[in-house]
């Protein structure tokens, strides 16, 4: 039976009509449900960019991005310039890390709504996930140029600020929030990262009025981490502790973290290696890519300094905490319970081209690539194998320091929610350094070892030998990393706008009458 190349009223009536109903599904929460009608009038009406966008839609709020961007690009086919599906490729786009592509669709989308505030603010993101701090600071400004009290932009905006290392621009941007919604815990902890409690005092007496009264979990951690941060630099140590220690035992009980799931995933990579470490490895060196530089390590172990001391060199380019890798190959991992369900890295021939091709949106013109995700560790046989060019740069730092840093951070990532917990913190460093001990028996390729300490105590000796080992000669402007311009999207942001300073590893020594029993563990456990 021939589809009717027009539709009948009746019929356009009843598409309205349940479409509708579609959507008030989708905002009730029942994307299940939603998703069965939906699918229901596809046969009916294939030729509805509506529903096609609807359809998409409901597959994006469930994850589903790949199968999303196919309806949203369907959507397109039959009405090329369908603002809500041109904007809502480009978001799905900008999320699954294809950047250049979502930024061509939402062009597109201004072009049919020049005056889309919404629009103006996820080309903002892109162009922040590009590196390009200038663009994005002119989109989020036409953003609020045309909705000047939105929230969602001018906190984006505050935090782009502050990895400017902008901190007064960032404070008034967080005010401006708190002006709006004065209890907006997200808020004040960005403003906690950004305010001088040596100097000023009015957030910190709002903080302490705010802890008093009843939140709910999620409020509450947000606002204790604030106060951690505002009463450790006004020297309030007990307080400040007690403080992060509930933050971080409701963030615990709330993540439903079990840091077992971790671990097994650590043994199921080592154990896939062991069955397919004869694999070749690749040998295709083509000049046309980029060479890559991986700086992995313990987290807080001192990997942003360190890219950002590589990066300032004129041949290469700081691409941050790339997490390719990690979006690939983890679900891999941990998803089976019985490892992988492939048993060669031959299967895996394309992740270098793939991740070329990820990196080449941000990469300005550079011979090296400087990936410094640390936990990239997890993924170095499949980096061995499969990237011919690649320098590894494992950092090491004293034990105690990373363990207190790690703890006393607010991470928004998931990925590490083994920070809440101070056990949980230690177990996941043991396993960090077994399987590194693992890597360096069972590759063929050697992997640099830097200490932050000495890097600290002798930095010109040991910026030498790094830069010796990545093939780059010596420059000037590694020593002065600090003074190059560019966005840092760690919580290192402030330490690496300053030139190399010592001291910073024994920060937690201010809280050892609460460390005690961690510092035990931690000799025990991590001192050899």
């Amino acid at each position: 039976m021939k589809t009717p190349t027009k539709i009948s009223k009746q019929a356009t009536n009843n598409l309205t009509k349940n479409l509708e109903k579609i959507i008030k599904q989708i905002g009730g929460g029942k994307l299940k449900i939603a998703l069965v009608n939906a699918t229901k009038l596809e046969k009916s009406f294939p030729k509805s960019s509506s529903l096609f966008n609807i359809i998409g839609a409901i597959y994006f709020k469930q994850g589903r991005k790949k199968t999303a961007i196919n309806y949203y690009s369907k959507a397109l086919t039959i009405e090329p310039n369908a603002f809500e599906s041109l904007y809502n490729l480009g978001v799905a786009l900008n999320a699954s890390h294809k950047y250049r592509e979502g930024l061509n669709y939402l062009q597109k989308a201004l072009v049919v709504n020049p005056n889309s505030f919404h629009t103006h603010h996820t080309i903002g993101s892109c162009y922040k996930n590009l590196k390009d701090s200038e663009n994005a600071l002119v989109s989020y400004t036409r953003a609020l140029s045309i909705k000047p009290n939105q929230v969602s932009v001018l906190n984006d905006l505050g935090i782009l600020y502050s990895q400017l290392g902008e901190n007064k621009k960032s404070q008034e941007c967080f005010k401006k929030v708190l002006a709006i919604q004065p209890t907006l815990a997200m808020a004040h902890r960005h403003l906690s990262l950004v305010t001088d409690y040596q100097k000023e005092k009015t957030h910190l007496y709002e903080l302490e009025s705010l802890i008093k009264k009843q939140m709910n979990p999620i409020d509450e951690i947000q606002i204790r981490y604030a106060y951690f941060r505002a009463a450790s630099l006004e020297g309030n140590i007990n307080e400040a502790f007690r403080n992060l220690k509930i933050a971080k035992d409701l963030r615990k009980t709330h993540s439903k973290y079990d840091i077992q799931n971790e671990l097994e995933v650590f043994e199921k990579v080592r154990n896939f290696h062991k069955k397919c470490e004869k694999t070749n490895r690749k040998t295709d060196l083509r000049k046309s890519h980029v060479k890559n530089i991986f700086i992995v390590g313990m987290p807080r172990s001192g990997t942003t300094l360190v890219e950002q001391i590589l990066g300032s060199h004129s041949k290469a380019f700081s691409g941050g905490e790339v997490s390719f890798l990690g979006n690939e190959l983890y679900p891999k991992f941990s998803q089976n319970k019985t490892g992988p369900n492939f048993h060669s890295y031959n299967t895996f021939l394309t992740l270098y081209e793939d991740y070329q091709k990820f990196i080449k949106q941000i990469t300005i013109d550079a011979e090296y690539f400087v990936d410094k995700m640390p936990t990239n560790f997890l993924w170095i046989g499949f980096i061995n194998k499969t990237f011919s060019n690649s320098k590894i740069v494992n950092v090491r730092r004293d034990p105690m320091a990373v363990v207190w840093s790690n703890y006393k951070h607010y991470f928004s990532s998931k990925e590490l929610n083994f920070t809440n917990n101070f056990d949980d913190i230690i177990e996941f460093y043991k396993k960090y350094e077994s399987l590194m001990n693992f890597w360096k028996l069972n590759i063929d390729q050697e992997i640099y070892e830097i200490d932050y300490e000495q890097l600290t105590v002798n930095p010109d000796y040991e910026i030498c030998e790094l830069l010796k080992f990545c093939g780059l000669e010596w420059e000037e402007s590694c020593l002065s990393f600090y003074k190059k311009d560019g966005l840092v999207q760690t919580a290192s942001r402030d330490q690496v706008k300053k030139p190399i300073y010592q001291g910073s590893s024994s920060e937690w020594k201010k809280y050892s009458n609460h460390l005690e029993l961690v510092e035990a563990k931690v000799k025990s456990s991590l001192a050899s």
